[in-house]
């Protein structure tokens, strides 16, 4: 992202911590609270919304196609507008807020988003099933059982 910071530039910023590559997000995402994924860009499926949903957090995302499949605005988490003319450094902070100001909203996106997560959509087993199915044009036969 041209526009965008660079780890080394957020590295003094006292409430930030760059992390780095993980191969652990499970014992990661337990030490957090809430997701955010503020982007302008299509982001197909993101899978870190996957994970916090997975692990039952709710997520701030962008009204960008991809964060709008997995994060339902109110339910499961918060869609702010991409826009800076729209207020999204705002909007993300007052959602930041929301949520750090109401714990019972917290918990109720966050089993909202691992209730979503649950119905399946997401697995690693339907997502090949997807791709393979639009690649055919053909659905695949469902297992007996």
């Amino acid at each position: 992202d041209p526009d965008g910071y660079s780890p080394e530039q957020l590295a003094g910023e006292p409430s930030i911590t760059f992390l780095g590559e993980s191969g652990d997000m499970p014992s990661l995402l337990r030490d957090v609270d809430l997701v955010c994924l503020p982007t302008r860009y299509g982001e197909g499926i993101p899978r870190i919304l996957i994970e916090a949903a997975a692990t039952g957090l709710p997520s701030i995302a962008s009204d960008v196609p991809g964060c709008t499949h997995i994060v339902e605005d109110g339910v499961s988490g918060t869609i702010i507008p991409v826009s800076p003319q729209a207020g999204m450094a705002d909007r993300l902070e007052t959602a930041i807020r929301l949520y750090l100001d109401n714990p019972a909203l917290l918990r109720s996106h966050g089993a909202a988003a691992y209730a979503h997560f649950r119905q399946g959509e997401f697995t690693e087993d339907a997502v090949n099933r997807r791709i393979i199915e639009l690649l055919t044009g053909s659905p695949l036969p469902t297992e007996a059982g």
